[in-house]
C-alpha cells in the first residue's frame, strides 16, 4: 500500500475495473468491497463492471447494494473466462480499464496500475515475482510458439492487465480478442510495462489447466495462416518436382534404347500423382487463406442483461456543476 490514499482524488479520468470468473464466496465479496474501496479512495469516477453466468446470477445481487458503481452483467451458460474478460472490456466506458484475474485480486495495487497505464500510455500488465519448475521447462517452446501466431507469451504474465482506451480500441480489434486480453500481441503501437506482483504464485488447479490448455489451442490456431503459408511453399515445390520427374521420365523413354518393363509407366503415375496433389494443396491453401483474410468477426450476443444501471455521466455532470439547458428553456432565457 503507497500513500496514494492520502492524496486528493483524481478527477481527470473514468477508470473501469473489470472482473469475471469470480466464485460467489464471503472471501470474493470482501476482496470486491477492498477493492472498490481501493479504487473509490484514489479516483472520483469510477465503475466496477461484474460479468457472472446467468443461471447463478442471483448469488450477487447483494454485491450491488453494498459495492457503489458496480454494473452486473449475465451471460449465456458455459461463456469461458476470456470470452467474459472481452465482453467486460468492450462494455466499460472507462478512459482507462483494468481487468482483473480472480485469484489476483490482492496480489496487485489496482490504483498503481490505473495511475502507471494512464500516465504513461502504456499497457501494464501484472508479472509473477517467480515461475515454477513446470513454467521454465515449457517457456521456450511457447515463447516460440507465440510469437508464431503473433503474440508475445510469457508463462510469468498475469491474467490483471491495465489499459489505456486508445490501446484497449487497438486490442480489440485483433481477430482472437481472447487471447490478445491474455497476451500481448507483437504490435509496435501496444506499449508494455509491467508491475511484479507481490508474494510467490499459488498452486495451480484443475480450472487452471483447463485454461491454459485452451490459451494453447488459441495459439496452435492462430499459427494456422503462417503453417498454410509453409504448406503452400512445400505444395507449390511438389508441383516442380514432379513436373521435374514427368520430363526425366519421358526423356529416359526418348534417349535410352531399353527400359525396364513398367518403369515408365509407373514413374509417370508417380509423378503425375505427386504434380496433381501438389496443385490441389496448393489450391487449397491459396483458397483457405484468402478465406481467412476476408473474415470479419461477427459481434457477438452472449450477454443476457445488465441488472443494474449506472448513470456514471449524470454523476460526472453533478459533480462538475454543469447544467444541461434544453432549446424551449434556451430560448426563454434569450
Amino acid at each position: 500500500m503507497n500513500e496514494l490514499g492520502n492524496a486528493a482524488k483524481r478527477q481527470d479520468i473514468l477508470v473501469s475495473v473489470c472482473c469475471a470468473g469470480l466464485a460467489p464466496t464471503d472471501e470474493t465479496f470482501k476482496g470486491m468491497k477492498k477493492l472498490a474501496a481501493r479504487v473509490g479512495e484514489r479516483f472520483q469516477f469510477w465503475e466496477i463492471v461484474l460479468i457472472v453466468e446467468d443461471q447463478v446470477s442471483k448469488s450477487y445481487l447483494h454485491f450491488l447494494h453494498d459495492i457503489p458503481y458496480l454494473r452486473l452483467f449475465t451471460v449465456r451458460p458455459n461463456v469461458g473466462l476470456y470470452r467474459q474478460r472481452v465482453i467486460a472490456a468492450s462494455e466499460a466506458i472507462g478512459d482507462v480499464v483494468l481487468i482483473v484475474g480472480a485469484r489476483e485480486i490482492n496480489e496487485l495495487d489496482p490504483v498503481e496500475m490505473l495511475e502507471k497505464a494512464s500516465d504513461g500510455s502504456t499497457a501494464i500488465i501484472g508479472l509473477r515475482a517467480s515461475e515454477g519448475r513446470i513454467e521454465r521447462a515449457l517457456s521456450l517452446p511457447l515463447i516460440a510458439l507465440g510469437r508464431g501466431a503473433g503474440f508475445k507469451v510469457s508463462l510469468r504474465d498475469m491474467q490483471t492487465i491495465a489499459i489505456p482506451r486508445t490501446l484497449l480500441s487497438h486490442i480489440l480489434a485483433y481477430p482472437d480478442q481472447e487471447l490478445a486480453l491474455r497476451f500481448p500481441p507483437l504490435d509496435g503501437r501496444v506499449p508494455l510495462d509491467y508491475k511484479v506482483a507481490r508474494g510467490t504464485p499459488g498452486a495451480r488447479d484443475r480450472a487452471s489447466f483447463g485454461l491454459r490448455a485452451s490459451l494453447l489451442h488459441k495459439l496452435l490456431v492462430n499459427l494456422a495462416p503462417r503453417l498454410l503459408t509453409y504448406v503452400s511453399l512445400a505444395a507449390a515445390m511438389s508441383v516442380v518436382l514432379g513436373l521435374f520427374y514427368t520430363a526425366y521420365a519421358i526423356g529416359a523413354w526418348l534417349v535410352l534404347p531399353v527400359l525396364e518393363p513398367g518403369w515408365l509407366t509407373i514413374s509417370l503415375a508417380l509423378s503425375l500423382t505427386t504434380t496433381s496433389l501438389g496443385f490441389a494443396i496448393f489450391g487449397l491453401s491459396l483458397g483457405v487463406q484468402h478465406l481467412l483474410a476476408r473474415i470479419e468477426r461477427t459481434e457477438f450476443d452472449d450477454v443476457t442483461s445488465e441488472l443494474n444501471s449506472v448513470d456514471l455521466f449524470g454523476r460526472v455532470a453533478r459533480d462538475l456543476n454543469v447544467e444541461v439547458i434544453d432549446k424551449p428553456q434556451r430560448q426563454a432565457v434569450e
